[in-house]
């Protein structure tokens, strides 16, 4: 048995360095196709939470929103993590365990039991696919700007599984591994 893992500060510090470049390739390519709808996007969504009669609640409003869509967003993307571990396990969802970290009060999905590292790699990376990519490849092609925020926040909470995902290739796809308890990475059980 061996531990491959990268600690939960240094996943902070990845983070905080590759926000501006991760926004930086996502915001170009939107700005360059969809400049002149911008503003016209950003005063439409503007109106449509403009709910109240008093200005200060509808800013109110404006200011939230994003803050609920990130929160249900990173929900989501656990609960992503849940169901593929629940496909792959032998144990379905008894083999999964939902909770958040007390330090830092993220949430967390964890496979109790072992899988292959290819497995592995899909649970990991697949909400990056369907919260991250997909919703960023549609508002390029249709210049939506709320699937292209959420595309670039759902994109920005993946870095924990980008590391995850590159532990696991730098390890090798065959190992049977095992979640790590308390940091990002796993316990390589056997080669099976």
């Amino acid at each position: 048995m061996k531990e491959v893992f990268v600690k939960s500060k240094k996943i902070s510090l990845i983070g905080v360095i590759c926000i501006l470049p991760l926004a930086a390739l996502s915001i170009i390519p939107y700005w360059i196709r969809w400049n002149s709808h911008i503003k016209a996007d950003i005063k439409a969504i503007k109106t449509s939470l403009s709910i109240f009669e008093y200005n200060i609640l509808n800013s109110i409003t404006v200011i939230i929103a994003p803050c609920v869509l990130i929160f249900i967003g990173i929900i989501v993307h656990e609960l992503i993590h849940a169901l593929f571990m629940a496909v792959f396990t032998k144990n379905g969802f008894k083999s999964v365990r939902l909770g958040i970290m007390k330090q830092s009060l993220i949430p967390y999905a964890q496979c109790k039991e072992p899988l292959k590292g290819r497995k592995m790699l899909v649970i990991s990376l697949a909400p990056f696919i369907f919260l991250g990519l997909i919703p960023t490849l549609y508002a390029y092609a249709f210049g939506n700007l709320i699937f292209w925020f959420t595309g670039l926040v759902m994109t920005l909470s993946a870095i924990g599984d980008f590391v995850y995902a590159y532990l696991i290739l730098k390890t090798g796809l065959e190992h049977k591994i095992l979640d790590h308890t308390n940091e990002v990475g796993f316990i390589i059980i056997d080669n099976d």
